[in-house]
């Protein structure tokens, strides 16, 4: 009688060594992510921010947030009554040198490393046991059909074709999106447990969907393992609608975000996983927290809230009133809150062109100058306005000056 693979030296050896290295590659994406794009994403965003743009910051997003290391600052706390970030004074040299510590700090506690690790473990057990139960099934399998015999003894956790296949599906598709997201710099730990559940459900999904072909099962539940979760949910839907005879509307969701330059789906699939699903919540939302909630670039995020504060002020007007007078802004390139804040501070210094085109806008527009004067005022001094400006130059500026450009003078002084 065979006792079975496991007293076959050459076995256990290929069984150690596919668990170990199926694993290995499973992690070595995100690790890798974690080892240099993170530290990149970290310096595009980031930046070396000034203590004005910080204090302009934790003033619009972080206004009743406590300073940390209350310890370490505890006589400033006392002597200047400062327990929050938004008292401190980026005026104030000593306040200026924790702002910087303060950000950095935050963003750590937000954003870093640390809130990879649950994820990265859970994805190297489901991983490695998966993998573990999928090769000593295969190896019985093989010993079987080798000796031509039943009389083998087979592990305790037997897996049948089918699993093995889903599994194997899972991992390529696990695996793939891994080096993808690696390449692009596009890592979330959301990422790393939507894999570990991907391969959790690997058996389930594959004995399902091998139930539609009784010759065609194992590729079937292979090929299905292949598929992202969106797309299988989708599939699984569409089906499900018509089973039961229920219409499937169409999915409206993040269509009024697309109305924006730059919102294409991913960017709206993205930005509604974090519950910002209009121009208004856009708007409004911290810039840096968003960045690293949905991975997008820096710049993108920048760009996309510049124009939905310019959507905002024109939004309570007529459906085919506003859209006029957004696609009027965007052929004359005021598009974007900092756009139009440059603009006024060249017609505040005097720039006949400026000047010119402000003769020019209401006509294009629809609507009375006094009226546009007043919304374009609105826009410049308005704090989201402020903040996107104040990002921007910290973002693009050379050799890391601290002096505003002349595009973004105007949100400066009003930040100041």
């Amino acid at each position: 009688m065979h006792t079975g693979f496991l007293t076959n030296d050459g076995q256990l050896l290929v069984l150690a060594f596919a668990t170990i290295v199926g694993t290995t590659i499973a992690i070595a994406p995100p690790i890798t992510y974690l080892l240099r794009g993170w530290r990149t994403k970290t310096r595009q965003v980031m930046n070396d921010f000034d203590p004005q743009t910080i204090e302009a910051y934790f003033k619009r997003s972080w206004n009743n947030e406590p300073i940390r290391n209350k310890a370490k600052f505890a006589a400033l706390r006392k002597e200047h009554a400062v327990n929050k970030l938004s008292d401190l004074d980026a005026d104030n040299p000593e306040h200026a040198k924790i702002l910087v510590s303060q950000i950095k700090s935050l963003y750590e506690d937000y954003f870093g490393r640390k809130l990879f690790v649950s994820p990265l473990i859970l994805l190297a057990l489901s991983v490695f046991t998966l993998i573990l139960f999928s090769i000593r099934s295969a190896l019985y399998f093989s010993e079987v059909n080798v000796a031509n015999t039943q009389d083998i003894t087979a592990p305790h956790i037997l897996l049948d074709h089918v699993s093995i296949a889903g599994i194997g599906g899972a991992f390529l598709w696990v695996v793939g999106d891994g080096i993808r997201r690696m390449r692009a710099n596009d890592y979330l730990p959301s990422d790393i447990y939507s894999h570990v559940l991907r391969m959790a459900i690997a058996i389930a999904l594959g004995q399902a969907f091998a139930l539609v072909s009784t010759t065609l099962g194992t590729v079937v539940a292979f090929s299905v393992g292949m598929f992202p979760l969106e797309t299988i949910s989708r599939y699984l839907r569409t089906i499900t609608t018509k089973q039961i005879g229920v219409t499937n509307d169409p999915d409206t969701d993040g269509d009024e975000i697309k109305r924006l330059i730059g919102v294409n789906n991913d960017v709206a699939y993205r930005l509604m996983a974090e519950n910002v699903a209009t121009i208004l919540a856009l708007s409004n939302s911290d810039p840096i927290r968003l960045t690293m909630k949905t991975n997008l670039d820096f710049e993108v995020v920048l760009d996309i809230m510049d124009q939905a504060i310019v959507s905002t002020m024109f939004s309570p007007s007529k459906p085919d009133v506003s859209n006029r007078i957004i696609d009027g802004l965007r052929v004359s390139a005021l598009s974007m809150a900092s756009q139009i804040s440059k603009l006024m501070w060249l017609r505040g210094e005097g720039d006949q062109n400026c000047v010119a085109l402000l003769q020019k806008l209401p006509s294009l527009l629809g609507i009375e100058i006094e009226q546009l004067i007043q919304a374009f005022e609105t826009i410049s001094r308005d704090e989201r306005t402020v903040l996107v400006v104040l990002l921007r130059q910290n973002n693009n500026r050379p050799g890391n000056s601290t002096s505003p450009s002349p595009a973004l003078a105007p949100a400066v002084a009003v930040a100041r």
